[in-house]
Order: C-alpha cells, then structure tokens, then sequence
C-alpha cells in the first residue's frame, strides 16, 4: 500500500446516462467542470438559509478570526461567518468530479449536492440512473510503486471485506470510491496497519516500515509468505487473489460478460495544474474540453480534484489539440483499452477491479517488472488500460 492515504469527506452521487440521453445533461457536464454553477449554488443557500454546523475547517478559521476581533457580536463578524461558511461548502464540493465515456455510457461522479442542482430536470425526463449508495474518495499516493502491484494493493483488502468499489486512475493519484457507510471500516483498518492522521498533511500516513493494506493483512503475492521470489518473472500471486480472480471470471461467464480489446485505439492518461483555484484551468483548456463534450468520443475521461488538479484520459487523436504546453508527462506513452459491460451485473458487486487485475498478472511473461496498466470504473463498466507492449499477455490471459 502507498505510503500517504487522504479520505475525502463529501458525499459523492454516481450517475448512469445512455449514450441516448446524454445530450439532456450537457448543459449541467459544462456547468460541473467550469465551476459556473458556484452562483446559482451560493443563490441556493441564500434563499434557504445556510445550515446552522459548520465544517471544522470552517469553524477554526472562524474562531481564528473573531478572537482577534473585539467585538464579534457585531454585524461585520455575523457577515463573515456566513460567507466563511458558504466558501467553505463550496471548496468542499470541489474535492472530486469525474465524467467519463465509454462504449456502454456517460458516468459522472460529484458531490450529491450538486447532482440535485444540477441534474433533477433532466433525470427525471430521459431514462438514466443514480446509484443508491453515496461514496466517499480515497485518494491514493502511489509514488514509486508500479501501476499493477499498486492496482492490486489499493483494491484486493476491500474486495476481500466484501466492499464494493470504484477506481479511478489520474495523472497525479489514484482515487478508490468506497460507500460512505463503511468509512468507520476503512479508518479503523488505517489505523490497524500502522496509519497515523497528519494534520500537517492532512491524510493518513504509514508510520511503519511494513506495506500496509486497509481492512486485511493476507499477502498478495506467494513470495509475501515464502520471502523467495522465482528470478525468472515476477511473483505468483498468493492463493486467495488467485481464487479472487477466478470468481470474479466465473460471475463474468454466467452473466455473459466478455472483454472488448479495442487494438486500434490508443488513450493517454496526463493531466493539467490550474495556478489558483481562482483561475482554475486555462481557458484554452477549457475550450477543448467543452469542445469535446459536445460530440464525445468513445472514450474519454476527465477528473478534476480540489478545484486545481485536471487528469485526462484522451484519444490518441485529441493530444495535438490541446495547448501541449499545458499537459503535464509523456504525451506518447499510449495505453489500449479492455472494456467490460457490467450492466447485468448487481450494483453492490464487490472484486471486480482486483479480479480482472489478478487475471491479467498472472499472465506469464519473463519480465521481472509487473505488467504495467490500470483500471477506471464507471457507474455500469470497467476498463482495464495496457501498455502497449503488454497488450498480447492481456489478450492472452484473458482468452
């Protein structure tokens, strides 16, 4: 497990569009990414009052600000702890923001407040879905861990609990979506394996030497029990994620789920920094991405975090129009997707991600560096994203 865990404390919705229905939440998608909806919202709260708790970042910059003031009775300070309080609400709703695109739908993840400012007309006028559970983000710091084994770290232990997940990759992090009534689970297993809460850093931090996993400590791979590893390739996985691998295919076969390898298609994973959260992302930026939303292509995914970090997965094809000044990273380290339709799969499925994953590195090969991809999970699909050069061992892990 990496080293620095932060969990996110705004309830996030997950949103399942039909290709056929997307264009009745365009207008909200835009309103979303560009922040525009930050009036309307502060219109909102103006008109129904501001709920009387206030965060605790709110409330000590608050008592920060009055203890220096020698009245805070008076109307300059009532005034500043109800802006404080609504910045701080929308700061909040900026945490995390996804919508993707895949062959089977249009996903958006962000926060339920804004689903309902959002999104109640058109959901209640074209076929689409809200998934039932509320989720909470887990943001991953995967610095110097390979893509495969930190695939597997993040997602095998809350498999394992019976938790089921979402993963979403980004240029800058990983980010895991576990169901907001599991969060006491998740904390009291950080804490179990040696996570301590840094307020300087404000997430959780390994304060051992030992890998840790949330919520089980079962190896992932046989050399985790043996200490030996077979020089010739890369550890066999132990044997609880090779069964978790194998049930995941056998629920795959009896709902008739079957990959879709996209060969001709090349997707890069990079990602942009805003100054301030003031400025938020380049306009030119901007424009391209509304440009693309307009017609999206099959697959195309963006991620915005804390109102400044922007990660892409985009086409081959859409590199050259964006500003390239502007994209952070290799813009040719291509990755070709594996696609799934987990419609007829239940919402609450749980070892989806880690069982594909598993599948796909116990694929043989003589490299002693694992396999090299990643996995981003929609409201009703997943897909597994490869390095080029690993692609015929995932085709033939998967055949």
């Amino acid at each position: 497990m990496a080293s620095q865990v932060q969990l996110y404390s705004t309830a996030l919705s997950i949103v399942s569009i039909p290709k056929a229905s997307y264009p009745a939440f365009f207008h909200g998608i835009v309103k979303l990414i560009t922040h525009s909806w930050e009036d309307e919202y502060r219109k909102v709260l103006a008109h129904r009052g501001t709920d009387s708790t206030l965060s605790a970042s709110a409330t000590k910059r608050l008592s920060l600000r009055l203890s220096s003031d020698d009245n805070s009775s008076s109307p300059a300070a009532d005034t500043f702890s109800e802006d404080d309080h609504i910045d701080d609400k929308i700061t909040a709703l900026q945490e995390f923001v996804n919508v993707s695109f895949t062959p089977v739908e249009c996903s958006v993840i962000c926060p339920t407040e804004l689903v309902d400012l959002l999104f109640t007309t058109p959901l209640g006028l074209v076929p689409s879905n809200v998934l039932h559970e509320k989720y909470l983000a887990i943001q991953v710091d995967g610095d110097g861990v390979d893509s495969g084994s930190r695939l597997l770290e993040i997602t095998a232990p809350l498999s394992s609990a019976g938790i089921p997940i979402f993963f979403i990759p980004t240029y800058f992090s990983d980010y895991v979506l576990v169901p907001s009534r599991v969060q006491s689970t998740v904390t009291r297993a950080l804490e179990s394996r040696g996570f301590v809460f840094s307020n300087t850093a404000n997430s959780y931090v390994n304060m051992t030497d030992t890998p840790a996993s949330p919520v089980t400590e079962k190896p992932l791979f046989e050399s985790d029990l043996t200490n030996s590893a077979d020089s010739s390739g890369p550890p066999p996985l132990s044997p609880d994620l090779q069964s978790l691998g194998e049930s995941t295919f056998e629920q795959f076969s009896a709902k008739g789920v079957r990959p879709e390898i996209n060969t001709s298609t090349k997707l890069l994973l990079t990602g942009a920094r805003a100054q301030n959260k003031s400025t938020h992302l380049h306009s030119s930026m901007y424009l391209k991405i509304i440009e693309i939303l307009i017609t999206p292509p099959t697959y195309f995914s963006l991620t915005i975090t804390d109102g400044l970090e922007v990660s892409f997965i985009i086409n081959q094809d859409m590199v050259h129009a964006f500003p390239t000044e502007l994209l952070l990273g290799s813009v040719t380290d291509f990755l070709i997707p594996i696609s799934f339709d987990l419609s007829a799969l239940p919402e609450d499925s749980t070892g989806i991600v880690a069982g594909v994953a598993s599948r796909l590195l116990k694929a043989p090969h003589d490299s002693l560096t694992i396999m090299q991809m990643s996995y981003l999970s929609t409201a009703k699909s997943g897909v597994v994203m490869i390095s080029e050069e690993d692609l015929n061992l995932a085709i033939s892990a998967l055949q």
